[in-house]
């Protein structure tokens, strides 16, 4: 009789497990084809020839410059396995950019289910509505290279066994090695993870003395991960000057504080025209940025030590350092720095789904916050047909395979997105005007300047100070020019390389 309990017993996990995987497939398919919806930029096509270059042995990346995060440990190592199984190409970045947010999804999801007292569907649906059916920006931000996604996909894993695990060797030696490979790879990670636990551990130690092993985990991560990247010694610059904002910043930065979670939430209202269905489509949007704007509040209000555990202690912390962090710097700029919220956005569904269902949502609330959860996920869906957008870039490139062009220049936006959709057989490195035209270095390999190069592409926006007038005095009056788009092609017959300022 035993037997047959425990048989049926096992036979109910093993469906759990498989439905659970057929979830996370559909997931990924679903992602896959959002990503193919969303252009590429420079930024991403760098990354994916770094990726290259560790695909074909140069692990270290040695003469490269690279940005500000490494990503070596996180993005870089799946885009060069990517590489090895289908080949260089944008492909590369829309496989793996959705399986990064497909794995996320799922442990958070996998966070919000188990609960302390057994399973919450409830906790999980609400975690998965809020950031399951990302919104097309989000989606344009997150799918399109690396945003910080493989990092909060690291975190959140390395939480959740520190959470779980009853081995303190495996809670805190996973939590450790995961928490490192984060910070060699993405320096954000000190901002949205450990300053904040650290201030909770730290909080928690003058209280009641715990979490001691916590915070030394977390301090020795930090102290390790400076260590790797300094023996490694990549050639990372500077983030520049990150200062607290200035009085005059503060209605700017106001506005995009508010316009961020108003993108993210699908619920920016502001200039859309009035009609029964998109109004009410906003109406849901914004309820629930209401409600989770309200439940937050009221948690922080409401704190008491005694009720809340160390992880939602975290999570609370966590979501109003990364929100005031990103007010009082100077690092608003536009409306696509919201990618410094989504650590909060994705903290925030973490913390409504594992907290709120059983605590503050009772009776007739909770039956309207549900429907209301349920018609924000279904109006969220895109849609998707597996189709790669049309690239001006690859009408660029055939152009300049024409024409014989194999190598040459361009303004940064221009330059490594145009390698990327030729898979290589174009080459256009970045460069920059600053008293003599010289290579740009951000995500570029400083051998790449020794090759033989025929062209030179600029828009007229005059990024980095490229324009006819720089170009026709630093190469000489070209033999070609060409239109394509808003991109003008300059063409010399001759090798301009030699030209080129190297200083």
């Amino acid at each position: 009789m035993y037997k047959n309990i425990i048989k049926k017993k096992n036979i109910h996990l093993g469906y759990k497990w498989i439905g659970l995987l057929l979830f996370t497939i559909i997931l990924f398919i679903y992602y896959y084809g959002i990503a193919l919806k969303m252009n590429m930029n420079s930024d991403a096509a760098s990354i994916l020839l770094q990726a290259q270059e560790i695909a074909n042995g140069n692990i270290l990346l040695r003469d490269w410059f690279l940005s500000t995060g490494a990503y070596i440990t996180t993005d870089l190592l799946f885009y060069a396995i990517a590489i090895k199984l289908f080949g260089f190409s944008s492909n590369v970045i829309y496989i793996v950019s959705a399986l990064f947010y497909t794995l996320l999804v799922a442990v958070c999801v996998l966070f919000s289910l188990k609960r302390q007292k057994g399973i919450s569907y409830l906790s999980a649906f609400y975690t998965f509505t809020l950031i399951g059916v990302p919104s097309f920006f989000l989606s344009s931000m997150i799918f399109t290279g690396p945003l910080h996604v493989s990092s909060l996909l690291y975190i959140i894993t390395a939480l959740f066994i520190w959470e779980s695990a009853k081995n303190a060797y495996l809670k805190y030696g996973l939590l450790y090695f995961l928490v490192t490979l984060t910070l060699i790879a993405d320096p954000f990670a000190t901002w949205f993870f450990v300053l904040p636990f650290c201030l909770v551990c730290l909080y928690k130690l003058i209280v009641n003395r715990s979490e001691l092993y916590s915070f030394v985990t977390i301090v020795a991560a930090y102290i390790s991960s400076k260590l790797v990247l300094i023996a490694i010694n990549f050639n990372i610059p500077s983030i520049g000057h990150v200062r607290f904002l200035e009085i005059t910043e503060i209605k700017k930065n106001i506005s995009l504080l508010v316009q961020g979670y108003l993108e993210l939430y699908q619920a920016n209202f502001f200039g859309e025209f009035v009609s029964p269905i998109s109004t009410f489509i906003l109406m849901i949007s914004l309820s629930v940025l209401f409600f989770v704007g309200w439940i937050i509040f009221k948690s922080i209000r409401q704190f008491k030590v005694t009720e809340y555990t160390t992880f939602e202690m975290f999570l609370l912390c966590a979501i109003a350092i990364n929100t005031l962090e990103y007010f009082l710097s100077n690092m608003p700029v536009d409306i696509w720095t919201t990618r410094y919220l989504v650590p909060s956005y994705i903290y925030i569904a973490l913390y409504v789904g594992m907290y709120i269902p059983s605590r503050l949502l009772r009776n007739g609330l909770s039956k309207i916050v549900l429907s209301i959860m349920i018609c924000y996920s279904l109006f969220s869906l895109q849609k998707i047909d597996f189709s790669k957008n049309n690239s001006v870039y690859i009408e660029v490139a055939d152009l300049l395979s024409d024409i014989g062009a194999k190598n040459g220049y361009g303004a940064y936006w221009h330059s490594s997105i145009i390698t990327m959709e030729s898979k290589g057989d174009v080459k256009v490195r970045p460069v920059i005007f600053n008293e003599s035209m010289t290579p740009y270095n951000w995500l570029s390999k400083s051998t790449w300047y020794d090759e033989e190069s025929h062209f030179l592409i600029f828009d007229d926006t005059n990024w980095g100070n490229i324009n006819l007038e720089t170009a026709t005095s630093t190469f000489g009056k070209p033999d070609e020019v060409y239109k394509v788009n808003n991109l003008n092609i300059l063409y010399w017959k001759e090798d301009i390389t030699i030209k080129l300022s190297k200083k």
